[in-house]
């Protein structure tokens, strides 16, 4: 009996979270991303219309610790995500977790290109950072380790589903032209990784103890330049 309490107690939680979560616009309500997540309680979605987003509130994006969906208009159309572009302009990366999201923090439905940082040119995930990147297209960006996407510092464990991660590029030195792994071990699904370039590991590269979970994924015309 006290079991189900519980259970039912934690039901109506998730019910109430539900009910109250709320939906903001990009750019109908908010100019910028960044502006939109910071008026977000947990359980809100940022919905981003088709467009080219760029300038200082539209890369770096922060969740700050928040359980938040940040989407395009529809995830799963090919063409939605392919027009609903988080440009860059090389000056940072698009996405940072840091402050241990989990998988209720999202990213899905974007295009995220031309960005850059030392670690993760797109999305970097640390400090028990484990988010839901999914319906993602990453492409046309460039770190010293991991091009595409970074997670380092050991309990960083996102789940990474149904991505495009194409063209991106590790500098000299580095590695993870796709995705770079320090001791991290997250759940890499249903993804295409391909023509990304790196010194070493040109799709993905691992450090150890890091396990990744790669499951269904096409890795395809990937270069490491320093490989034998």
């Amino acid at each position: 009996m006290k079991h189900k309490k519980i259970t039912i107690c934690f039901l109506a939680v998730l019910i109430a979270n539900s009910a109250l979560a709320t939906v903001h616009y990009v750019p109908e309500e908010y100019a910028d991303i960044q502006a939109a997540i910071k008026a977000c309680q947990d359980f809100d979605t940022v919905i981003v219309a088709p467009g080219t987003y760029s300038g200082p509130d539209n890369r770096g994006i922060k969740f700050n610790g928040k359980a938040i969906t940040v989407r395009s208009t529809d995830p799963t159309d090919p063409q939605i995500v392919n027009s609903t572009v988080i440009d860059c302009e090389g000056k940072d990366r698009g996405f940072i977790f840091y402050r241990g999201e989990n998988a209720d923090s999202k990213v899905a439905g974007l295009t995220i290109t031309n960005g850059y940082g030392l670690t993760g040119g797109a999305i970097y995930c640390y400090s028990n950072s484990s988010p839901l990147i999914t319906n993602c297209v990453i492409r046309n960006n460039s770190a010293a380790y991991g091009g595409g996407i970074a997670c380092t510092n050991g309990k960083s464990y996102p789940v990474i589903t149904n991505c495009n991660i194409t063209a991106n590029s590790a500098l000299v030195g580095g590695g993870g032209g796709g995705i770079y792994l320090n001791g991290s071990s997250p759940t890499i699904k249903n993804c295409i990784i391909s023509g990304n370039v790196a010194p070493d590991g040109g799709a993905i590269y691992s450090h150890f103890p890091g396990k990744p979970l790669i499951v269904n994924c096409t890795i395809s015309g990937n270069v490491a330049s320093d490989s034998a």
